[in-house]
């Protein structure tokens, strides 16, 4: 089995994934095999390679703005260009059960091929997002929102430690 959380997730061709896929990330890149099920919660999902069992996906629509998560802000990351958020299942692709989808909208003209068992797509309302993409930090809020929680912390340990020092005084003794 796979278990991933993250920004991207890419499998190349030849890779082989032998149980259960399942990943919750903003683009899911599968050129290789899983040989059961795949199960996403994305924004994005290419799919080319092959699936053993049932693909079940959240998927953001089509036309829903892409996604720019905050760590892409930070200058000197190397990290994987953004994929436009949708469904793509490519020629390559092979599903031998069926593809459940659910998504703001139909996706049919981006599924090049017919699973074997179907596809299933499931309506849902647009994920809408109350934070905004890159906020731009002030510098006094960018200090002290790193001494608070350090102080919090601090305050922490410190009670801690005099909690185990009161109750366990004779192991500390010695």
């Amino acid at each position: 089995n796979l278990l991933f959380g993250g920004y991207s997730f890419e499998a190349r061709p030849g890779s082989v994934i032998q149980r259960d896929a399942t990943f919750g990330a903003y683009q899911i890149i599968s050129n290789g095999t899983i040989q059961r099920d795949l199960n996403a919660n994305v924004a994005a999902l290419d799919l080319n390679g092959t699936v053993g069992g049932d693909v079940n996906t959240t998927v953001a629509g089509p036309q829903e703005p892409g996604i720019q998560p905050f760590w892409l802000a930070f200058s000197g990351q190397n990290l994987p260009q953004a994929l436009s958020p949708g469904l793509r299942v490519g020629p390559t692709a092979r599903i031998a059960g069926q593809l459940n989808y659910a998504s703001p909208a139909e996706q049919a003209a981006a599924i090049t091929i017919r699973p074997e068992q179907g596809v299933r797509f499931t309506p849902q309302p647009a994920a809408t997002s109350s934070a905004p993409t890159t906020p731009t930090p002030q510098p006094e809020n960018q200090i002290l929102s790193w001494i608070w929680p350090r102080f919090r912390e601090l305050v922490t340990l410190l009670l801690l430690g005099g909690l185990a020092l009161w109750s366990v005084p004779n192991l500390f003794a010695k």
